[in-house]
């Protein structure tokens, strides 16, 4: 009983410390100290207690631009919709840092009129406040931000603007930033090459296919291997002669990339370079040339394969059949396992000759 009653007293005690907090917060809002007020909104914001709401919206009209910028931050934080029509009125305020804060507050709180002020905000004057507002407009799925987006992607010299502007091109799919992203394959930044490459990707447009082509033999690996990527997910069988030669590149990223878009695109010409690659010195790519070769249920190429001098052709031709579970392969896979001497391959020819069986028996 007696901790029963400590536990409400503690909690009382709790409650009113807090209740006292707000109010010496929402008192000093209007404290004579400009830095003093600033603190108090900021620490609002922490709270999260709607009844600051009010005094938080007259904060907005203060002298003090960081004052302002806190009130917004707050309310931002606090969401609440009454909010809302005095922050568009924000929108207009003197000082852009006050503005780009009532943007990203806006688009916390959300709902329609928050909505189309962050559509007005892309008209800003000052390229911050377009900025966060393209952003948030492109996190509603909203192409409206597509332009805003091409024109940072192309114009900003900050290399994490760039970055950022690519990848939400991406997400948006809008082909009109197809041109955009081709140039910016050229950018001197490594990551926003690699955004635009997964970008093109995203929206999967054939003119992308020549510029990726030429992106596969960029310096950066990195690129590279986005480039190998992308190529499969476009899916143009342009890129096979290129990604063929993709499976020589010194970086085992690249390679293993270039592995997987050679299976999604399916051509038979790829076959004999992936039966190559069988005997990568990476494992991951071997894996990948497997997968490929799987895909494409290349089993003559494959049953040949068995005969290779290499064993980790022969070993990974082997655990391709089991998975492609042509019975075709049964024959030539138990004459391989009576004369094979090396342990590695003899164990993935009896898992493929077992995997087979279990398919002859669900028949």
């Amino acid at each position: 009983m007696r901790k029963i009653v400590f536990l409400f007293a503690f909690v009382s005690i709790v409650g009113v410390a807090r209740a006292d907090t707000l109010d010496v917060l929402i008192n000093n809002l209007k404290h004579g100290d400009a830095y003093t007020r600033a603190s108090a909104a900021r620490a609002l914001a922490d709270i999260g207690d709607p009844r600051a709401v009010q005094p938080l919206i007259v904060c907005l009209k203060d002298l003090d631009s960081l004052v302002r910028a806190y009130a917004a931050y707050a309310l931002g934080k606090i969401a609440d919709q009454k909010a809302v029509e005095p922050l568009v009125l924000a929108l207009k305020d003197e000082d852009f840092r006050v503005r780009a804060t009532v943007v990203t507050a806006l688009n916390r709180i959300g709902g329609k009129k928050a909505h189309k002020a962050l559509v007005i905000a892309l008209n800003d004057e000052n390229s911050k406040v377009r900025w966060n507002a393209a952003l948030c407009l492109a996190s509603y799925d909203d192409h409206r931000a597509v332009e805003p987006l091409i024109t940072f992607l192309l114009k900003d010299e900050h290399f994490k603007v760039r970055r950022i502007a690519a990848e939400k091109l991406g997400w948006l799919g809008d082909i009109r930033a197809v041109k955009a992203l081709i140039t910016a394959l050229k950018d001197e930044d490594p990551g926003v090459r690699i955004k635009a490459a997964w970008a093109l990707g995203e929206i999967k447009n054939v003119s992308a296919v020549h510029p990726l082509i030429i992106a596969l033999k960029d310096e950066s690996p990195d690129v590279r291997a986005q480039a190998a990527c992308t190529l499969g997910k476009i899916k143009d069988n342009s890129a096979v002669d290129p990604l063929i030669e993709a499976l020589k590149d010194k970086n085992s990223d690249v390679r293993w990339w270039a592995t997987i878009s050679l299976g999604k695109l399916g051509d038979t010409k790829a076959i004999e370079s992936l039966i190559i690659t069988l005997k990568d010195a990476d494992s991951g790519v071997r894996e990948g040339a497997t997968e490929a070769l799987v895909h494409m249920k290349a089993v003559g190429p494959l049953i040949a394969a068995l005969k290779h001098g290499d064993w980790y052709v022969r070993m990974n031709a082997a655990e391709a059949l089991g998975l492609i579970g042509d019975r075709k392969a049964l024959k030539p896979l138990q004459e391989v396992l009576s004369v094979e001497t090396v342990n590695d391959v003899k164990y993935a020819v009896s898992t493929a000759l077992k995997r087979l069986s279990k398919k002859k028996g669900q028949k």
